[in-house]
């Protein structure tokens, strides 16, 4: 398979819906739809940027389906926005770029003739125990390892009060966290693990006249340090796993 294909793609892709479009496209294609001029003029610099740098006969089809196919995601896009409201614009637009993606993956499977490449990948990696092992330690130290640690945590999370933090940052920064030290962990670089805490440390220092400030200090140092057990522990016996 053709890699350089795929990268094609995605520039074609960024160039797009990133460089080429400013915010006021953006809002005017809100509000307008396809009855507006900025959809298309947007659907258009989808297909030229395609074909220019998927220049000759493969590039004509591959940017008619980008374009047909990128109308159709956006004006989904455009529709459950006006429907659901803007507070749901964000999570929209994760799911836009996750469908683009896949179409980028199948065309690119298409012009490469390589979907029997990808089932011949997908055996290779389930037969293979060391990437196995890699890829459930790192859905483990995710969700997983996260609600361990709340649930052992959860006592003294009872004793604080949180009503200043930002909702579900604790998960955010704890999955982030774990994910680096696994990886540190199986890099070898266990100094860096090291600047993490300090930094985290750092991020954490609570003011000295705010209420139940130890006790905050003393929660998260307690979650910090067996978030960062965990993605020790894990990662070292990947490493024993690994040949």
């Amino acid at each position: 398979m053709d890699g350089a294909i795929l990268i094609r793609l995605l520039l074609a892709h960024i160039l797009t819906d990133f460089v080429f479009q400013p915010d006021n496209w953006v809002e005017k294609k809100n509000k307008y739809g396809i009855r507006g001029r900025y959809f298309w003029f947007h659907i258009l610099i989808a297909g030229a940027t395609t074909f220019i740098l998927l220049w000759g006969i493969i590039g004509v089809w591959a940017a008619v389906i980008i374009m047909v196919t990128h109308a159709i995601i956006d004006y989904w896009k455009i529709v459950q926005v006006r429907k659901q409201g803007e507070s749901s614009s964000r999570k929209l637009f994760f799911w836009d770029q996750l469908l683009h993606l896949l179409i980028f993956l199948f065309l690119w499977l298409l012009l490469t003739d390589g979907f029997y490449d990808v089932i011949q990948v997908l055996e290779n990696i389930l037969n293979n125990g060391s990437v196995l092992a890699v890829i459930t330690a790192f859905i483990f130290i995710t969700q997983p390892a996260g609600v361990i640690i709340g649930k052992i945590t959860d006592p003294l999370s009872r004793e604080i009060s949180s009503d200043d933090s930002l909702k579900r940052a604790g998960m955010y920064i704890g999955v982030t966290e774990r994910i680096l030290v696994f990886i540190f962990v199986l890099l070898g670089q266990y100094s860096v693990i090291g600047f993490l805490i300090a930094g985290k440390s750092i991020l954490r220092i609570t003011k000295d006249g705010e209420e139940n400030a130890r006790k905050k200090t003393e929660y998260v140092l307690i979650g910090t340090l067996i978030s960062f057990i965990v993605a020790v522990l894990t990662g070292l016996l990947v490493k024993t796993i690994i040949p």
